[in-house]
């Protein structure tokens, strides 16, 4: 075992790392405070990005802990329900309506209540959540979806989340058309909707600490070269005054790792602030209750350490050259120039996302013997680490090219520093590279999301089974406001004959507002044939006056393709009045409402029907919610991966111009004009900048189209969120350049020109 040399006792050591700190914090505050900041922004992007996983569990076991459970026997059944589930502006709805079994009112008790609630509500009685109060409050038309008086609410132990709209009612079970659901309790069962899948959960996670991860490669790269000049000049005086190896990476040690640790011990109090605040706000697409991703000791105590770890890692890594070689740093020697090979994955990583856009152009979906999912994610994560390796082999070609040729002095001079110092360059455009490259892949995922929840038509057609329609209330059904109406209705499947005849019955009137065209001729009684109808003179449809089976002749009259494919899979259009076909018990009635008005046609609908199950053809609330959920997600982590990323450009823009005083000042003694120093420092910015970011908006556009193309059905390009990710580029340059003028040394300090 190795011993300790003699002579440096540990805590010697310490206290001169903590020595060393303070002094140069009193030059180098502003990016210190930014590493701290910057450390504890990606700190708590982490603890959230983990808490997806988290949000999801909770959710989906509140919704499995108030399912009802239905018994193999239908006599242990101990009460009935009705659960149904409505759209409501891209929201679900949920109503449950309860009837208690009469014996078990009488004899034993009845079961356990839901979670969430005290008990189990009577005839007549209702329990709402806290969302839906506040909703019916500005939107009076949701009354209808809990009838009855409001008796108290949910708690949140039986709420996914604090956002979800939910109705316990107690009816009659007289009141159910078939009896309801008979159920022996709560607890058991499996909800009709989940939550995420599990694997779209992973690939969430891995997506969003890919939008948080790669900013905080850069940042903590960024973060450990602070100061590095100076720190490995520090370092390497004193190898050669004796101090060993391991002395002097213990310094350092102590100079990194009380950075780091102030910025993991921020984040990790200010994890709750922002914990409460974004389950509350539904940043995440969805509301939680707080408690459920609250941070435990362990957790915070895990995170500190990997957060000082990392860091410690990298910064014993970032001054390996003044630990091993003190001479070499001492004599500032020439920059060992980049390798091309760093050019290579960034190349790969292109290649392959721009055969995925060529390949899957007009896919329209379709899939091969490859998963073109997982070769785009690992081209993406390829992309993203090829371009932080690319920033300084290109800034060193680049500036070699231009100092060799450049127009001026300062171009020759700035394009001259660039490929002095690629390191320099590569820690100033690394975040924002980032920045531009995950742009461009938001762009494809967000438009890969809004083509699935994008209305496909601008009206809703709502199916309701008369079935489940009382007497009563079929006719209003025909006339609810703003609605264009008709009653559809079916031949029997009988043998020999096993074909199904659908009919669409609605006066001409009816049939213009439903069809959207008017009908060629239409009078009173008329027949037309919508589709292919099997031999005979005559179809069989339940069309008498107390719904029994009449003859109808086969049209002779055959509708024009273009209409018929509005009504689709209809085979014969009657033009008679609709209330003539709902006496029956097996047809239904099609209502189409402008989408703008589905909310309130909806309501009408419940209050008519409340047990009619209308499904809304093409619209799907669950997914609708999922969708939205994944997009808030990846939103949310690009802004938090926005921030670090903005972040390390602080840090190094600042650090960059305290590590340059003295540089700056040896080219004034030696006559060069602050003027000219400026502009070089503007030229050596904007060329940098320049090309990484040409070619980090290269990579997000072809990560668009690429995602886009794979994962989604439209094969249209965004191209003004393109244009405007290349402009946002090019602005970059700009605010880059200005600030290399903005902090450029304008007059001579004698103090830069010494050493330590």
């Amino acid at each position: 075992m190795r011993s300790r040399p003699p002579g440096v006792p540990v805590p010697t050591l310490t206290r001169l790392g903590w020595r060393l700190l303070r002094v140069a914090a009193h030059r180098r505050t502003p990016s210190m405070v930014l590493v701290v900041l910057g450390t504890a922004a990606a700190v708590v992007s982490a603890l959230v990005g983990l808490s997806v996983s988290t949000v999801v569990d909770a959710r989906q076991a509140r919704a499995e802990a108030r399912s009802f459970h239905i018994p193999d026997d239908l006599a242990d059944a101990r009460m009935w329900v009705a659960e149904q589930y409505y759209p409501w502006r891209n929201r679900v709805l949920v109503r449950v309506d309860v009837a208690l079994s009469m014996d078990t009112a009488l004899s034993d008790a009845p079961p356990p209540p839901a979670p969430g609630l005290p008990r189990w509500p009577g005839p007549g009685e209702a329990f709402t959540s806290p969302a839906y109060a506040r909703a019916v409050s500005r939107h009076p038309e949701l009354a209808s979806y809990a009838p009855g008086t409001i008796v108290g609410t949910v708690g949140p132990a039986g709420l996914r989340g604090p956002d979800e709209l939910v109705v316990y009612g107690g009816v009659d079970r007289s009141a159910f058309p078939h009896g309801g659901l008979p159920v022996t309790g709560v607890g058991r069962g499996f909800p009709p909707t989940t939550e995420l899948p599990p694997g779209i959960v992973a690939r969430l996670v891995a997506f969003f600490l890919f939008c948080v991860g790669l900013p905080l490669c850069a940042f903590l790269a960024v973060a450990a070269r602070v100061s590095a000049r100076t720190r490995s000049r520090r370092l390497a005086a004193l190898r050669l005054l004796g101090v060993p190896v391991r002395g002097a990476r213990q310094v350092n040690a102590v100079e990194v790792g009380v950075l780091s640790a102030a910025g993991a011990l921020l984040g990790v109090l200010l994890y709750p602030v922002v914990n409460v605040v974004v389950a509350g706000t539904g940043a995440l697409g969805v509301e939680w209750f707080p408690a459920d991703t609250a941070l435990t000791p362990g957790r915070a105590a895990v995170t500190v350490a990997l957060t000082v770890g990392l860091a410690l890692v990298v910064g014993a890594h970032s001054v390996r050259a003044a630990l091993l070689s003190p001479f070499a740093v001492r004599r500032e020697g020439r920059v060992r120039r980049p390798s091309t090979w760093a050019l290579l994955p960034l190349a790969a990583g292109l290649v392959v996302l721009a055969v995925l856009a060529y390949v899957r152009h007009g896919a329209h979906g379709e899939t091969g013997a490859i998963d073109s999912s997982h070769v785009l994610l690992a081209a993406v994560a390829l992309t993203g680490i090829g371009l932080l390796l690319a920033a300084a082999p290109l800034a060193a070609r680049c500036g070699e090219y231009v100092a060799a040729r450049g127009p001026s002095l300062a171009s020759r001079l700035g394009a001259a520093r660039a490929a002095a110092d690629p390191g320099g360059a590569s820690r100033l455009t690394a975040g924002v590279l980032v920045l531009v490259f995950a742009s461009g892949i938001l762009i494809g995922v967000t438009e890969v999301t809004r083509t699935a929840t994008r209305p496909q038509r601008p009206v809703v057609e709502l199916s309701v089974d008369l079935v489940g329609v009382p007497a009563r209330a079929r006719a209003p059904l025909l006339a609810i406001p703003g609605t264009a109406a008709a009653v559809v209705v079916r031949s029997p499947i009988r043998p020999p004959r096993m074909v199904l005849v659908r009919a669409l019955v609605a006066d001409c009137a009816g049939l213009t507002r439903y069809v959207g065209a008017p009908l060629p001729d239409c009078r009173p009684g008329r027949s037309y044939a919508a589709g292919p109808l099997p031999p005979g003179p005559t179809v069989a449809l339940p069309l008498g006056p107390h719904g029994e089976l009449t003859r109808v002749p086969v049209p002779a009259r055959t509708l024009p393709p273009d209409v018929a494919a509005r009504i689709r899979p209809i085979h014969v259009v009657l033009a008679r009045p609709a209330a003539a076909a709902l006496r029956g018990e097996y047809g239904q009635v099609l209502l189409r409402t402008p989408r703008a008005n589905l909310d309130a046609t909806m309501a009408t609908l419940v209050a008519l029907a409340p047990y009619a199950d209308p499904d809304a053809l093409g619209l799907n609330p669950a997914d609708a919610a999922h969708d939205r959920v994944v997009l808030a997600v990846v939103r949310f982590g690009f802004g938090l991966g926005a921030l670090v990323a903005f972040l390390a450009f602080a840090v190094a823009a600042v650090d960059r111009a305290a590590e340059r005083r003295a540089a700056d000042a040896s080219l004034l003694v030696l006559g060069v004009s602050s003027r000219t120093l400026r502009r070089a420092q503007v030229w050596e910015v904007s060329l940098v900048m320049g090309v990484a970011l040409a070619v980090a908006a290269a990579a997000g556009v072809l990560g668009s189209l690429a995602w886009q193309f794979t994962l989604g059905t439209d094969q249209s390009a965004d191209t003004p969120a393109l244009l405007v990710l290349c402009a946002a580029a090019a602005a970059a340059v700009g605010i880059g350049a200005f600030v290399a003028a903005a902090v450029s040394t304008r007059s001579l300090d004698t103090a830069a020109l010494r050493r330590d």
